[in-house]
Parts: C-alpha cells; sequence; structure tokens
C-alpha cells in the first residue's frame, strides 16, 4: 500500500483537520520550509506527482529535519518541481508541533542528511510510536550475511516496514557479492540508506531504522561479544537449517532481554567454521519451521516472529491446569 494513498475521494487538508489521523505515514523531508512554503523535486516530486498522483489542493503529512509533523498542501505543479503550503496541525491535537508555527523554520541551518533521521525525527517517531501504543523496549537487531543480487535491498527494505532498529550486513564464506573497492562499499551503503528513508516513508514505521558499515564474520562476532558485555540481556539468535540442540523462541526471548540480535546466512548457509565462531561469540542456535527457506524469505521470518512475540508477551496469559 502506498505511503499517502488516497482512499476514494477522501483527501486529508490541513484547512479541514478535525483530529487524530489514523494512518500516520509520512514523507521524510531534508529542508525546513522557507517563510512556511517548500519546493519539492527530484524524487519525492516524481513519488507524489507521478506515482500517487497528487494535483493541486492536496495534502500529506510531511516529517521536517527538526522533527515536528506537519501538512503539506500542493499549491502550484510544475513541470519538475512542486510547491506546498506547510501548516502545522491545531492546537492540542496529535499532531501539533511541541513549538508551534516557530518550529516548523527551526533546524534550516541543518538540512537532514540521506545517511540518517536527525536526533529530532528519531524523538518524533519514538513519542508518535508510544502514543499510539506500537513501541516495545527491546532493540532488534538484523544481522545479515550478504545475499546474491538484489536481494540484499529486498531484506532491508522489508526488515526497515517491520521496524527493526539496526541492520548490520556482513560478508561469509558463502557471500556472492565481492566488493572490488572502496567506492564499491560506499556506493551500496549509500543506496541502502536511501532504501531505509524510502521504506520509513512507505510503511509509517515509527523506528529510526539504521545500517552500519559493512563487516565480515570475525567483526560480526566481536560486535556481539561487545554488546553482550556491556548487556548481559543482550540475546544473539543464530538462524540455521543444520542446527543441533536447537531452543525455542519463546524461551530465549520471553524472559527479560533488550536487545535480540538475529543472524541470518546467506545462500547456502553458514559453514561449519563460521557456526562455531558465532557459538563462541555466545549466539543460539535456533530454527523456523521444517523446510528450507530462501534467504530474503529466512530473514524477514525469524524478524516477523520475534518481533511479534517481544510485542505480545505482556499479554500472555498462563496456562490453567
Amino acid at each position: 500500500m502506498n505511503p499517502l494513498a488516497r482512499k476514494g475521494s477522501q483527501r486529508t487538508h490541513s484547512n479541514d483537520y478535525k483530529g487524530p489521523l489514523k494512518d500516520m505515514r509520512r514523507l521524510v523531508l531534508e529542508e525546513a520550509p522557507q517563510e512556511g512554503r517548500i519546493q519539492l523535486g527530484g524524487r519525492n516530486f516524481r513519488y507524489l506527482v507521478r506515482v500517487l498522483r497528487f494535483k493541486e489542493g492536496d495534502s500529506f503529512r510531511a516529517l521536517l529535519p527538526a522533527g515536528e509533523e506537519v501538512l503539506c498542501t500542493i499549491e502550484r505543479l510544475g513541470p519538475t518541481s512542486l510547491w506546498a503550503r506547510v501548516s502545522s496541525p491545531p492546537s492540542g491535537s496529535p499532531l501539533a508541533p511541541p513549538g508551534g508555527e516557530e518550529a516548523m523554520t527551526a533546524g534550516a541551518e541543518n538540512p537532514a542528511a540521506i545517511s540518517s533521521l536527525k536526533p529530532a525525527m528519531v524523538r518524533a517517531l519514538q513519542s508518535d510510536a508510544k502514543r499510539l501504543g506500537r513501541s516495545r523496549s527491546e532493540r532488534l537487531v538484523l544481522c545479515q550475511a550478504l545475499p546474491k543480487g538484489s536481494k540484499m535491498d529486498t531484506i532491508i527494505r522489508q526488515a526497515t516496514e517491520w521496524g527493526v532498529d539496526e541492520i548490520i550486513p556482513f560478508t561469509s564464506e558463502h557471500s556472492i557479492p565481492r566488493f572490488s573497492a572502496e567506492k564499491d562499499v560506499q556506493n551500496r551503503s549509500r543506496r541502502w540508506q536511501q532504501i531505509i528513508i524510502e521504506a520509513q516513508q512507505q510503511s509509517g514505521s515509527f523506528v529510526s531504522t539504521s545500517c552500519k558499515a559493512l563487516t565480515d564474520v570475525a567483526g560480526l562476532c566481536d560486535i556481539i561479544l561487545e554488546r553482550k558485555g556491556k548487556n548481559p540481556h543482550t540475546c544473539a539468535l543464530l538462524f540455521h537449517q543444520d542446527a543441533e540442540d536447537v531452543a525455542f523462541l519463546h524461551h530465549l526471548v520471553a524472559d527479560r532481554v533488550e536487545e535480540v540480535m538475529l543472524i541470518v546466512g546467506p545462500e547456502g548457509g553458514f559453514s561449519f567454521f563460521e557456526v562455531a565462531q558465532f557459538k563462541k561469540a555466545g549466539c543460539v542456535p535456533v530454527v523456523i519451521g521444517a523446510t528450507v527457506l530462501r534467504v530474503e524469505t529466512a530473514a524477514i521470518s525469524a524478524l516477523a516472529a520475534v518481533s511479534v512475540i517481544l510485542m505480545e508477551k505482556h499479554s500472555w496469559l498462563p496456562l490453567k491446569n
């Protein structure tokens, strides 16, 4: 479903705002408005006009670099750009920025970088999630070995939609993609960051997903050991199709955990040596189902299974004898 999709003839206009908006998906803006207006071109223009078919008079939600959520109403359309009026919701509404109209121009001198959301944006997303009851206290980290082709793009997009906090890409013995130069790594990293932003806009995720620099199995094990050393309530799960003496997910994450790291391999899985490395770093082998899943299916299935357990574990009732 498109992030700013309109249902039938219903459209959201700033001048007829009447209360809470159920669909909290929004466009992430890289620049603050000037004198209450903003010009959008390039990717944002094509997305709003070519994909979503927005016209003059249509409105959409947007998140400013300073973290305020506003309503943007398209006033004029050009061949390659549009001009929109930016207004804050009425005072006291759930979308109203804490600083009112004056806060809308905050951060104009510090446009948002494409690589990450500003801290103020992160706080705004977290506040929305808590208010709507969609937050969780545990951090979710997806550690994904590089698969072949464009599958990593799909995994990153779907993981962001699910609300993963952090993605750590890494290479393994069976990883097919090999980067010949540092420039290739940087280009791929920029692409992943852009995919994260687009997925956040499309899904309305309340989590500010980040993507760490590419590492290898040894580097990932060091990260796991470091985090488990700093926080004993960090749980590292190794999803491996040939795992023996596996534990149940409910038993592992139902207890007190503050961070869950999910390690998913590439096509062909992990080698025996890599499995031994992960076990030495404190990872617990787990299996989802009795079938062998494609790498992109395994990643999102593992993330979905753990997410649901974390979100619903506090509502579980003890079984009656």
